[in-house]
């Protein structure tokens, strides 16, 4: 059958445009169309605690005037995804006109008759048509009159009207056509040259182009956006100074080279910076301007430390030049200090594989999270935290540290009853006092519970030396609303129940005796005898039973979660024995075996029920702490959001949202056992997991928890808790397969049989309870 390929002239490639447009729209409709989100949802809650200061209004002014209006943006989104919609329609229905135009022809349609009719009546057809549309008569149509004759005559030639009713085509079988889905113009040689040159200019230079431009990006800067010889720089620095102090890290920080124009395009050089920068720096003591340093003494440098320096003390730039660089600076630092604390934990990964003789030491990481508490929150490290709230001033500070007060924390000034706080603010107004109250609504009441376990072993809760601890940390994120809320109820109800109060107090309970002992003394206190006839001060003996006995309950429970491990396996065992036994062998002797088993298994099963008071709870029990352990790959390959809750930071010039550093600490030696982990996305409560190497040697080990905040001060929690370290096991040789021979023997059955020691054994114990 001959065969002939045409370029589309049924539509054919508007289908395949129409169909390609459409797996386009599809997806850009269901993520851009606009709807109400759960961010909106989140700052509509987040406008009923709204601070109404005077730098939080400049801030809101500004990025409401930056940023477009989000009823404008969703009404033109919409316009446009509707617009698209309505195009696809149109095409759909222009398409399926096609199919019209293009329509078979079909002799028996054109003289109305049924397939098969005979020769008398298509004559007889054809005679009515050509009366009606006979162009000699009135109203005739000369087309439609050459269509019935045409077809008359395919269907009154017998060699016609065979070919017709077998292949559907009067002159016979037609050739094959292949059609493809590309316009006929594309190969039509007046359009060559055109299409020649569309095909250069997309492969040979945008494409090129777009390629080349993203490696150039790529090899520049890292996965979070920053650049490489800027980490390179924290390397180098970091390296070379183990113990890195607060004020160099600022000067660390200035020299990021994301601070050059070069490499920035968004920070401005302006001729007059000469002359506002140094009255900015005349203003601003410890810059270390003098610094002969490269990179930290070049223009760049020098100018955004000072900026930096400047917002920590909160100096009044000019707003259309030095506070806009300060802005673009500002925007950039968390990525920064991210990235140098990134570094800083390799590096000390390094130290602890003998790599880096001398890393850096726990105090560089932690100023570094102090100078991300500073940059949110625009306030020095030496400074009171209370200076993150609103209408705070010096002046008011005085009035916090007094012989009748001691307020120390922001903690303590929410727990203060709302008559004695009101008086604290007692130059504030009534709207002033509102903001105050509105913020402290805000700030994040974080609880941190620790389990520290070791994962696919035996006994998950026995450390040995070397094994691999998993630290489960759980964090709970609430807010003071029941506290604030404290001082205006007059039944006292604090919103606990009776069981949560008890748990708060009783967790509470050493950070109360501590904060005891830290109250200063009364003058009575204070005055001791001297001489011969004073007496030595007697310590305080602290209460231990209740720790004793907790201790005792905890490891009570430890030792009763390993038993019924120890016992959960043996039953398993020996059921699979068992089993075994019974579909192996069919004598007597393996019956009685087999009741021997069941017997020891009800054995097991009773102590088992005595130990955890039923065998159903203690088998959904363990199952429940076996499931919980392990590490579901869904939660790790998890994309995390970076929105959880809004910080209040009125000098930072763009909306931020809270994170949380956390890592383990060992106690004694101050090292860093975990590398720090960042999270983004608490928001209620969430679970992560830490792990580090136990130690090598025997004993009782202390560890703390320590979770910082990235933008509050003062905020920071930190969870001690203890690791006891016994020796590792033996290996134990019996428990691999002993062969008796290269291809073992075989039974009776022709099946070869494996035995191992542990079998052994209990073969020769059961033989002695039968001589018995």
């Amino acid at each position: 059958m001959p065969m002939s390929i045409e370029y589309d002239e049924t539509g054919t490639f508007y289908y395949f445009l129409l169909s390609f447009f459409a797996i386009v729209l599809i997806p850009i409709t269901y993520y851009l169309f606009p709807g109400e989100s759960k961010k909106d949802e989140d700052e509509d809650q987040s406008t009923q605690h709204r601070c109404y200061c005077p730098p939080c209004q400049r801030k809101h002014d500004m990025l409401t005037r930056k940023e477009p209006r989000k009823k404008q943006v969703k009404f033109f989104t919409r316009g446009i995804i509707i617009c698209l919609w309505g195009a696809l329609i149109m095409g759909v229905v222009k398409v399926s006109q096609f199919e019209k135009d293009y329509s078979e022809y079909n002799p028996y349609d054109v003289l109305g008759v049924d397939r098969g009719a005979s020769d008398v009546e298509i004559k007889k057809a054809y005679k009515l048509l050509s009366k009606k549309h006979h162009p000699d008569h009135a109203g005739g149509d000369g087309e439609k009159f050459i269509a019935i004759t045409k077809a008359k005559q395919a269907l009154t030639d017998p060699v016609a009207k065979e070919n017709w009713d077998k292949y559907g085509n009067p002159d016979g079988p037609s050739a094959a056509t292949y059609g493809i889905a590309l316009p006929a113009w594309i190969v039509d040689k007046k359009n060559s040259h055109w299409v020649l040159a569309c095909y250069m200019l997309a492969f040979i230079v945008i494409l090129p182009i777009v390629v080349g431009t993203w490696w150039y990006r790529s090899i520049q800067y890292s996965a979070d956006e920053v650049l490489m010889d800027t980490e390179q720089l924290y390397w180098y620095f970091f390296h070379r100074t183990p113990n890195m102090p607060l004020k160099r890290a600022i000067m660390i920080l200035g020299a990021s080279f994301e601070f050059e124009k070069s490499h920035n395009k968004d920070i401005m050089e302006r001729e007059y910076d000469n002359v506002e920068v140094p009255a900015v720096m005349r203003e601003l003591p410890h810059l270390n301007e003098k610094n002969k340093e490269k990179p930290l003494c070049f223009p760049y440098s020098v100018k955004a430390r000072t900026l930096l320096h400047a917002h920590f003390t909160r100096l009044s730039l000019p707003a259309t030049t030095l506070q806009k660089d300060l802005d673009t600076v500002l925007k950039k630092c968390p990525y920064l200090i991210k990235e140098m604390i990134n570094v800083v934990g390799q590096l000390i990964a390094l130290g602890k594989a003998g790599r880096v003789q001398i890393p850096p030491r726990l105090d560089s990481l932690e100023n570094l999270m102090k100078l991300s508490q500073m940059t949110t929150q625009a306030v020095w490290e030496s400074k009171s935290a209370f200076l993150m709230l609103p209408h705070i001033t010096q002046d008011h500070l005085r009035h916090f540290n007094t012989k009748k007060r001691n307020i120390k924390t922001i903690r303590q000034f929410i727990e203060m009853d709302e008559d004695e706080r009101r008086l604290l603010l007692r130059t504030l107004s009534d709207e002033q006092y509102q903001d105050v109250i509105n913020v402290c609504h805000t700030f994040p009441r974080l609880t941190v519970e620790v389990k520290v376990k070791v994962i696919d072993d035996e006994d998950m809760f026995l450390v040995t030396s070397g094994a691999i601890v998993t630290v489960v940390v759980d964090l709970t994120r609430g807010n003071f609303a029941d506290l604030l809320e404290k001082g205006n109820d007059a039944s006292g109800d604090s919103g606990y129940t009776g069981c949560e109060v008890n748990e708060m107090a009783n967790g509470n309970e050493e950070e109360a005796e501590e904060e005891e002992d830290a109250k200063p003394k009364s003058t009575w206190q204070r005055k001791v005898k001297k001489g011969k006839g004073a007496k030595k001060p007697v310590k305080k003996q602290m209460p231990s039973k209740k720790k004793k006995e907790a201790e005792e309950k905890k490891k009570a429970e430890e030792e009763r979660l390993a038993k019924e491990a120890a016992i959960e396996q043996k039953k398993v065992k020996k059921i699979k024995d068992s089993t075994e036994n019974d579909a192996d062998s069919e004598d007597s002797d393996s019956e009685t075996n087999h009741v021997e088993d069941i017997e020891d298994n009800d054995e097991s099963d009773e102590e088992l029920n005595s130990d955890t008071g039923g065998g159903a709870d203690a088998e959904s029990e363990f199952a429940a702490i076996k499931d919980d352990d392990l590490i579901q790959p869904e939660k790790l390959l998890e994309v995390k959001s970076k929105f959880s809750h809004v910080v209040h930071a009125p000098y930072f010039p763009v909306e931020k949202h809270e994170w949380w550093w956390c890592y383990v600490v060992a106690k004694k030696t101050n090292e860093l056992q975990t590398p720090p982990q960042l999270i983004t996305y608490l928001k209620t409560r969430e679970e992560i997991q830490m792990k580090f190497t136990a130690p090598e040697k025997v004993g009782t080990y202390q560890y703390m928890v320590v979770v910082r905040s990235d933008s509050y001060v003062d905020f920071d929690v930190v969870k001690t808790f203890k690791v006891e370290v016994t020796e590792a096991k033996a290996f134990d040789a019996g428990a691999h397969w002993d062969y008796s021979s290269e291809e073992g023997e075989k039974d009776d059955s022709g099946e070869s049989v494996y035995e191992t020691e542990d079998d052994d054994d209990d073969d020769d114990e059961e033989g002695e309870s039968d001589e018995e």
